[in-house]
């Protein structure tokens, strides 16, 4: 059997398919005029989400994540401060006492000398007078 390549029809159709309801064409303009535009407009207002108050408590949050951060540094840089402070005063009044010891230990050997001296002036004195004295 031979292949036909026609068609039933003659001319093809370039028509857009129609999507008709069974309802009827009824008066729309008149139906959009019940609606306020401005009471649809106010309701979707009060419902909105409130952008404003959401930027400002996370501007507010960032705010006091600094403050802490900073206010935490402080603390360590004055902790730190503190611990210098005191440990270079122990050492300035270790290195004092040192000095103070090592002057008091120089101060008593001269004394050592001078009264070693005294004793022995005084006694090279007794012999040179007879003993007297």
């Amino acid at each position: 059997m031979a292949m036909s390549f026609r068609s039933n029809q003659s001319v093809p159709d370039f028509s857009p398919p129609s999507f008709a309801s069974g309802a009827s064409g009824g008066n729309y303009g008149a139906a959009a005029g019940v609606v306020d535009i401005a009471d649809a407009l106010g309701a979707l207002a009060a419902t909105r989400t409130p952008v404003d108050r959401i930027y400002s408590a996370a501007m507010q949050n960032a705010t006091a994540e600094k403050v802490a951060a900073i206010g935490a540094e402080a603390s360590v840089l004055g902790t730190g401060l503190q611990a210098y402070g005191q440990t270079r005063s122990a050492k300035l009044q270790a290195e004092a006492a040192e000095k103070a010891a090592a002057e008091k230990a120089a101060a008593q050997k001269t004394s050592g000398f001078m009264s070693a001296f005294g004793g022995i002036a005084g006694a090279g004195l007794k012999l040179l007078t007879g003993g007297i004295g």
